[in-house]
């Protein structure tokens, strides 16, 4: 599973996306990149995430780095905001806020607000500060990494034909005490493709 965050000028425009990948219940493999967005950043903007026009001047476009960042499926806390505001990725998404509101109702849903809830500790590269891409990438992993643990979801292969000719198996998270399904990732094995349903 790859973890993504962005970081915007203010209305849109991508200044920073960084992406950790999760293996065998390890962060690992961090990546970041600083991005020339088109409009200018907002001084409202830079006072959060603290990039400035002078770091990002020599950049390269979003659309530059994307090929680099995406995968089969992509990670992201709020996902839907972070899908807006990307060029189309054409993989799917987990969402860490929809899969903690099932399992925590009624706290805190922003992942800086999870994170601190569920006294989680994870070591973070120096120098960075939450609202810069990289870092909430480790907070979201740290808190996608405690549902798993939390909750007692399992993998479970569930056959699912998308379209005709198209090779995939439907991966099912379940707790073992109920049968509701909120989530199913679709697993990318040999040809198979794989995508994400949250509700």
């Amino acid at each position: 599973l790859r973890v993504i965050d962005t970081e915007l000028r203010l209305q849109g425009g991508i200044v920073e996306i960084a992406s950790v990948d999760i293996v065998d219940g390890q962060i690992t493999n961090p990546m970041s990149h600083l991005v020339r967005p088109d409009p200018p950043i907002s001084p409202q903007a830079m006072a959060i995430h603290r990039i400035t026009e002078e770091m990002v001047a020599d950049k390269p476009w979003i659309e530059e780095i994307i090929p680099h960042i995406m995968q089969p499926v992509d990670v992201a806390h709020n996902a839907s905001f972070d899908r807006r505001v990307l060029p189309e990725m054409h993989g799917e998404w987990i969402c860490t806020m929809k899969l903690a509101r099932r399992l925590w109702p009624g706290i805190k849903y922003s992942n800086m607000g999870l994170y601190k809830s569920r006294k989680l500790n994870v070591t973070t590269p120096p120098g960075l500060h939450h609202h810069r891409a990289l870092y909430d990438c480790y907070i979201t992993a740290a808190l996608l990494l405690d549902i798993i643990n939390v909750s007692g979801w399992t993998l479970t292969k569930w056959p699912n034909h998308r379209s005709a000719g198209a090779a995939s198996i439907d991966v099912q998270l379940r707790t073992s005490e109920h049968r509701s399904m909120y989530s199913y990732v679709r697993l990318s094995i040999d040809r198979c493709t794989l995508r994400t349903l949250t509700s």
